[in-house]
């Protein structure tokens, strides 16, 4: 028998736990439309639609208290007794950067089914099998649970589901290529989970609590805690695809299905980073004075430039997307030593700068994902070489390119552009102003290669119009996508106001 208990330290606490509670009732729900679709076919997209408009209100009902009301962190302990055995306490901390991604999972998830065209038999996407409304679904509840997790076993739990169902979706494809991508990433996710698992038992037997609270109050420098905090976070970096742990990415990108793509480049990725990010959060101050900073932002810095010399050199369009995800992955990594560096002030623009990156690119990169597929169906190829003339006939679809790369280049007025001011305003700050120049030169290098799909797309080609028309919807949602990351660089604070630091800084 296991006794349950919960510890709620405030009455809004269920809507919260709704965020991972609703999309799991959207899989079941969504699992038995699909088998029912053959004699009532109306209520697959009714169904869904429904879902997605529960789903919104609920995020958007949060977001608005938080930025009304101000964001109270919020931790919920639900703790299972066994008689027999250790107990295990299941921790939710609700605080502003988990509502953020809570909310751009809502965004994008809530797009990329949209996109989809919310039925497995819908025309415009026939390619898309009925399993994959129902991992879609189960993915936003990880993702979900991993923004709102707060102890090692519950992000563990995370980020090992995640991986697992992102490989079950890469595999959907079901073409030799596709099987192949997904068994390295089956390889590399179940390595990575190993490692942090690993660490996050050596923490656990030395500390003798999971919680990343009541850690990040006993943490020191030593053996245990570097041994485990280096584990969890290699398994971190594979899992995220972080340079040079990056060899499975490209092919998992260039061989999945299109709403697949969208989903790990935005969303699947940042979990990973996401959760780096609070354990470096709770163990960084410690190692403060060690390489270790230095290090990772190092790894950030060749992770940008190395990512956008290949997207450089690249013929196939997703491919260019793919290393470009690698790229911008490392502006997260450069932001980690900046945030053992000065005041708490500083700390403060470092993490909102971090964050909104993550918001900046999870909107653009999946704009541009989306892009990519109506380039594809429009052109039957996704040869860089064959966008010849598309400029000509698909202006939206440009449109949105454009918009999108604005936002990758770090352009004014774009949300990129304020993510990346904030980290060099933390580079100036703290007098580390290689950071800055990495920033720089990334900026210019996404800038090559986003102008060099554009040139190529408004060269002049054949007078006929020989291209494939996507939907209006899909070409709305894309656009619509791009358009908030010029509207988030516009009305930045109602986000940044929901990114503190705790207890006045972390700085040891």
């Amino acid at each position: 028998m296991t006794g349950v208990s919960a510890a709620l330290h405030t009455p809004y606490i269920w809507p919260h736990v709704w965020l991972i509670l609703l999309p799991l009732l959207a899989a079941l729900v969504s699992t038995g439309l699909n088998r029912s679709r053959t004699h009532f076919p109306a209520l697959l997209p009714w169904g869904q639609g429904l879902l997605l408009l529960c789903w919104n209100a609920l995020t958007l009902w949060l977001w608005l208290g938080g930025v009304e009301g101000g964001v109270n962190e919020t931790t919920t302990r639900i703790t299972f007794a066994p008689l027999v055995g250790p107990t295990l306490v299941w921790t939710l901390l609700t605080d502003g950067p988990a509502l953020i991604m809570a909310l751009l999972t809502t965004w994008i998830g809530t797009a990329t089914l949209v996109h989809t065209g919310l039925r497995p038999d819908a025309a415009s996407r026939p390619s898309a099998p009925a399993a994959f409304w129902p991992l879609a679904w189960l993915l936003m509840a990880t993702l979900n649970l991993i923004w709102l997790g707060a102890d090692l076993l519950t992000l563990y739990i995370g980020v090992e589901a995640l991986g697992l169902l992102a490989v079950a979706m890469i595999g959907l494809n079901n073409t030799p290529g596709a099987v192949d991508a997904a068994l390295r990433y089956l390889f590399a996710t179940l390595l990575g989970s190993l490692a942090y698992l690993v660490g996050a038992g050596l923490l656990f037997g030395h500390y003798g609590t999971l919680e990343l609270a009541t850690l990040a109050g006993q943490v020191s420098a030593n053996g245990a805690t570097a041994a485990g905090f280096g584990l969890m976070l290699a398994g971190l970096a594979l899992k995220a695809a972080v340079f040079p742990l990056h060899g499975w990415l490209p092919a998992a990108h260039a061989s999945a299905l299109l709403p697949v793509s969208v989903l790990h480049a935005a969303l699947v990725i940042k979990a990973s980073v996401f959760v780096m990010l609070r354990h470096w959060l709770a163990f960084g101050p410690a190692f403060a004075d060690t390489a270790l900073p230095l290090l990772v932002g190092a790894l950030g810095a060749v992770a940008i430039l190395w990512g956008s010399i290949m997207a450089l050199q690249q013929t196939r369009l997703k491919l260019l997307i793919a290393w470009s995800t690698i790229a911008q992955t490392g502006y997260l990594l450069v932001g980690f030593p900046l945030l053992l560096q000065g005041d708490a002030a500083l700390q403060q623009l470092v993490l909102q700068g971090i964050l909104y990156q993550m918001v900046a690119h999870g909107l653009a990169k999946a704009a541009l994902f989306m892009t990519a597929g109506h380039l594809v169906t429009a052109t039957g190829s996704d040869r860089i070489d064959q966008l010849t003339g598309t400029g000509r006939h698909l202006p939206l679809t440009l449109l949105t390119l454009g918009l999108a790369g604005v936002s990758l280049m770090g352009m004014p007025p774009s949300a990129g552009f304020v993510a990346k001011w904030l980290l060099a305003s933390g580079a100036i700050g703290s007098g580390q102003v290689i950071w800055l120049v990495v920033l720089l030169a990334g900026g210019l290098l996404s800038a090559t290669y986003i102008l060099r799909l554009l040139r190529q797309a408004f060269r002049e080609g054949p007078e006929q119009d020989v291209f494939q028309h996507p939907s209006r919807v899909e070409k709305m949602t894309a656009f619509l996508l791009a358009l908030m990351t010029l509207l988030l660089g516009l009305m930045a604070i109602p986000l940044l106001s929901l990114i503190t630091l705790p207890g006045g800084g972390i700085a040891p």
